[in-house]
């Protein structure tokens, strides 16, 4: 049984003189669903079965709704991968294609006129890679999607407690998946700023690399 699930006391009722027993009953709450339920028979043990039919039934229809949710969650994250995973892949691609149009620009040709020295500055300029490509934030969840809005039933019209234990758990479950969202922003974050330093780092290094080959060049002069 789901721990979604609140079971009432069993009550029995009875008739005007108060000696005979006309039925049993007994209340359902599924908090997931947001939904109620009174159960009743004339006995206890159809009761209990009428019960745990109820309860089966909830239970399908809440793993249904839990996958769907979860199935949402990660298609919204696959996409957001696969786009980042192609965004690095476009960037390998350009950087190899540079370093194939730099090289067939050279004229690999030796001019013998040229040769004038043995120490003459031959030494190709250092290329600067691209920086790696930062993941982008998922939108968070919407509030006003149909999943985090309360199903209000005839019982809800009378009982101000059960509609307002809908709202709350509407409200729990939005709460969850933001705080889930939050966490995987929190991550993106985590990575995108590691990305930020070691483009930094190589940007620098570059820097470095062109400086000395600047220095080299200008010595041999």
């Amino acid at each position: 049984m789901s721990d979604q699930i609140k079971i009432g006391q069993t009550m029995a009722h009875y008739n005007a003189t108060g000696n005979r027993i006309l039925k049993y009953s007994v209340e359902l709450y599924h908090n997931g669903l947001s939904e109620h339920k009174v159960i009743s028979a004339p006995d206890t043990g159809i009761l209990r079965n009428k019960a745990n039919l109820q309860i089966i039934k909830w239970d399908k229809k809440w793993s249904i709704i839990k996958n769907k949710r979860e199935e949402l969650l990660n298609k919204e994250a696959n996409k957001d991968e696969a786009k980042r995973l192609t965004e690095e892949a476009n960037a390998r691609i350009d950087e190899i294609g540079e370093i194939l149009e730099y090289t067939l620009d050279i004229d690999d040709t030796i001019n013998w006129d040229d040769i004038k020295r043995d120490d003459e500055f031959n030494e190709s300029k250092p290329i600067k890679k691209d920086d790696r490509p930062l993941e982008n934030i998922p939108d968070p969840p919407n509030k006003e999607y149909f999943l985090y809005k309360p199903k209000f039933g005839l019982w809800d019209k009378i009982s101000k407690k059960s509609k307002e234990k809908k709202i709350k758990n509407s409200e729990e479950k939005y709460q969850d998946d933001y705080g889930s969202w939050e966490r995987r922003k929190a991550a993106i974050n985590a990575r995108n700023q590691t990305k930020i330093e070691e483009n930094e780092k190589k940007r620098k290094k570059w820097n470095t690399e062109v400086s000395k080959w600047e220095e080299k060049k200008k010595n041999l002069k």
